[in-house]
């Protein structure tokens, strides 16, 4: 966790998006997201930076890089 949280601050400190996600390689692990949650909060990390907080949000990310997924996820 020490390492996560050192990024996540740097993350903050330099204004760089993240996306959340397990990393999971069994889809026993899909939903395990060890410590993100509360590794973010305890910093204050701002959910703006977060690009997968909201579908919408992840869309527009999408969007922003010209992933011709965008178009197929907004139906």
């Amino acid at each position: 966790e020490e390492n996560m949280l050192r990024l996540a601050k740097a993350c903050k400190k330099y204004g760089c998006k993240v996306a959340i996600n397990s990393d999971a390689h069994s889809i026993w692990q899909i939903a395990k997201i060890n410590g993100v949650f509360e590794v973010l909060e305890s910093i204050d990390f701002p959910q703006e930076l977060i690009i997968n907080s909201s579908f919408e949000k992840l869309v527009e990310e999408l969007k922003i890089h010209r992933k011709t997924i965008a178009k197929d996820l907004e139906g």
